[in-house]
């Protein structure tokens, strides 16, 4: 009996955790990016102090810059989490179907 060729693979326990990877990216850069955010703010609020002490007041760099909307905005975190689910969904999908083929195969050598 000729065998599918997805049958001829690597076994399902080498690649099945592949399928989340690009997952695991989505959230480690989410997480990277707000860590990124966090030191930012701190480093901004350490030389507000700074240069309140040292220099004449109005004429540093927070005068120049204003006060704006923040770059990483309530739609931005929206965004982040819509890829991490998507791509979440698209693993499990995934990882569902090829083990439904697994099984096919499985079921093939008896």
């Amino acid at each position: 009996m000729l065998r599918p060729p997805w049958c001829l693979k690597l076994p399902k326990e080498l690649y099945a955790p592949a399928w989340y990877l690009p997952a695991a990216l989505a959230i480690l850069s989410g997480l990277a990016a707000a860590v990124s955010i966090a030191r930012v703010l701190q480093i901004g609020s350490y030389l507000r102090l700074v240069e309140s002490a040292l220099g004449a007041r109005g004429l540093g760099w927070e005068a120049a810059l204003k006060v704006k909307w923040p770059i990483v905005t309530f739609l931005g975190v929206l965004f982040w989490l819509a890829v991490v689910g998507s791509t979440l969904y698209a693993a499990y999908s995934a990882s569902t179907f090829v083990n439904g083929i697994t099984l096919t195969c499985s079921a093939e050598k008896k």
